[in-house]
């Protein structure tokens, strides 16, 4: 193999990484078409906060929350933690303590809704726990549902 083909190889697998990364941030995080939801899905953070940092996935919440709010009063946010472990909660703290200030203190009052899917039976028993701490208003704001099997 020769130079030439040995970086064309590579090109194409940083092209390939790259592809991969733009599609997992597009699933992390993404408004909906009706254009008043955005969704988070954990399961691409898992993979997403190896390769980009916090403040950069952040800011894609950000971007998104604010192209909503050009265009709506409110918001509904829809967070799937599907396969979520204490572990996992673990390793993305500090993701999700820099997210709930920023969702606090940049948007009081534009949170419709937020929905929590798919959540394992031990988060349950974890969110009781963190549920404790939020404010009264913002607890009528938060469901969990239900998926049926």
């Amino acid at each position: 193999m020769n130079i030439t083909s040995s970086s064309s190889i590579i090109k194409n697998n940083l092209n390939t990484d790259a592809i991969k990364l733009q599609e997992l941030l597009q699933n992390f995080c993404y408004t909906s078409s009706d254009g008043n939801d955005i969704t988070l899905n954990f399961k691409s953070l898992k993979i997403l906060n190896k390769h980009l940092s916090n403040d950069y996935l952040l800011l894609q919440l950000i971007n998104n929350i604010d192209f909503i709010l050009t265009k709506n009063e409110l918001f509904n946010f829809h967070i799937n933690v599907k396969s979520i472990s204490i572990l996992d909660v673990d390793k993305n703290k500090e993701f999700i303590q820099k997210a709930s200030i920023v969702l606090k203190e940049k948007y009081p009052s534009k949170l419709d809704t937020c929905y929590i899917y798919e959540a394992p039976s031990m988060f349950n028993n974890i969110f009781k726990l963190i549920f404790a701490f939020v404010d009264k208003e913002t607890q009528k704001k938060i469901k969990i549902v239900e998926t049926s099997c």
